[in-house]
């Protein structure tokens, strides 16, 4: 009974940080993104 519990924390905890891993890529591709567009435009309206 005790493996048991253990072994459905570790999944729930496993689960839990892939999932938030997940969450972390999706907010730094965004923010990527944004940073990204952020120095073009700067780019662009110190060169153009």
């Amino acid at each position: 009974m005790e493996g048991a519990r253990l072994s459905v924390e570790a999944l729930v905890g496993w689960g839990f940080l892939n999932s938030t891993r997940a969450f972390g890529v999706v907010f730094f591709f965004l923010g990527a993104r944004r940073y990204i567009r952020g120095l073009f435009f700067i780019h662009r309206k110190l060169f153009y």
